[in-house]
C-alpha cells in the first residue's frame, strides 16, 4: 500500500454494516479506489469514476 492510498477518505457502504464481505471506497481525482475492508494492507483498485457510476447505476436497476 502506498502512503496515498493509506491518507484516503475510504468509506464503507451502509449495506455492508454487519456483513463478513465488505468492501471500502474512495475518491479520487477522475478514479474511485476500492479495497477490501478486512485486508487493508493489500492494494486497492482504482477505476475511472465514469465506469464506477456506471456500475453502481446498473446494480440499482
Amino acid at each position: 500500500m502506498t502512503e496515498h492510498t493509506m491518507t484516503l477518505a475510504w468509506r464503507t457502504s451502509t449495506y455492508s454494516v454487519g456483513e463478513d464481505q465488505c468492501v471500502e471506497v474512495a475518491p479520487l481525482p477522475a478514479h474511485i479506489a476500492l479495497r477490501d475492508s478486512k485486508r487493508p494492507e493489500l492494494a486497492a483498485f482504482r477505476f475511472p469514476a465514469s465506469a464506477w457510476s456506471e456500475l453502481v447505476d446498473g446494480l440499482r436497476r
